[in-house]
């Protein structure tokens, strides 16, 4: 900001009003948007970086069955004897406990219908997984507790909606953050700027007013005159056309 007292100036500190606010922005509006889009890229690879996408599906069982047996025989869903088959039946290289952690196990609304959903990284393998379960825990049922009412609903189909989509919230902040910076460091540059631009600004330094200024004429636009046409005639005499036709005319 300029500083003004008792008549001195101080070049490089000036009087910023809203205009001029308005052309230091326009003056760095490159810097500006390279700064908030650098700063949302970043923000968005990081964001991809980290981002692992999550999908749900679920079967439903039919279990015909008391209370007490219910809440058992929900429990056994996830027993290890269950998961390790499944996990033998599907191939894949992952323990009991850590099938088990990606099964749900819910009653619906007090209903014999209990909804069995799983969480993976993959969809296709998170619906072979739930439907591997239903079934063998109905085979285990029967086996371990010679329980027949168990009836598969449902099957599982993939669901390839990822239940933890990925917000752009951040990166929304840092470009917003990239915005703020460049309009910050606009005007740092100017206040390091020591031009003086205005003939205010010269008065003011000099202690004596501007009478006269003489114009930059490398901006200077040159104004093609348009040639005048003259015609000479017998004797030596030549004859301006275009004065004889103003004079003719007034």
């Amino acid at each position: 900001m300029n500083q003004k007292s008792n008549g001195s100036y101080t070049p490089g500190s000036r009087d910023i009003n809203l205009l001029e606010y308005i052309q230091v922005i326009k003056k760095r509006l490159i810097l500006i948007i390279l700064l908030a889009v650098a700063f949302g890229g970043l923000a968005y690879y990081y964001n991809n970086l980290n981002y692992s996408p999550l999908y749900q599906t679920s079967t439903r069982v039919i279990i015909t069955s008391t209370d007490v047996s219910m809440k058992t025989l929900m429990v056994m869903m996830k027993d290890p004897t269950v998961m390790d088959q499944v996990a033998a039946d599907l191939g894949i290289d992952r323990s009991p406990q850590a099938l088990s952690s990606q099964v749900t196990v819910e009653q619906l609304d007090e209903s014999q219908v209990v909804s069995l959903s799983v969480t993976d990284s993959d969809p296709e393998l998170a619906a072979a997984i739930a439907n591997a379960t239903a079934a063998n825990f109905k085979v285990q049922a029967r086996s371990l507790l010679a329980f027949e009412a168990v009836q598969l609903l449902t099957e599982a189909q993939p669901n390839y909606g990822p239940i933890n989509p990925i917000s752009n919230r951040t990166v929304y902040m840092a470009a917003a953050a990239g915005f703020a910076l460049g309009i910050g460091l606009a005007f740092f540059m100017d206040t390091l700027d020591n031009a003086i631009r205005k003939e205010e600004e010269i008065e003011t330094y000099l202690g004596i007013p501007v009478i006269g200024k003489i114009p930059d004429g490398r901006k200077k636009k040159v104004l093609k005159q348009p040639r005048k046409k003259v015609t000479p005639i017998k004797g030596g005499e030549t004859i301006d056309i275009a004065k004889k036709a103003v004079d003719s005319g007034r």
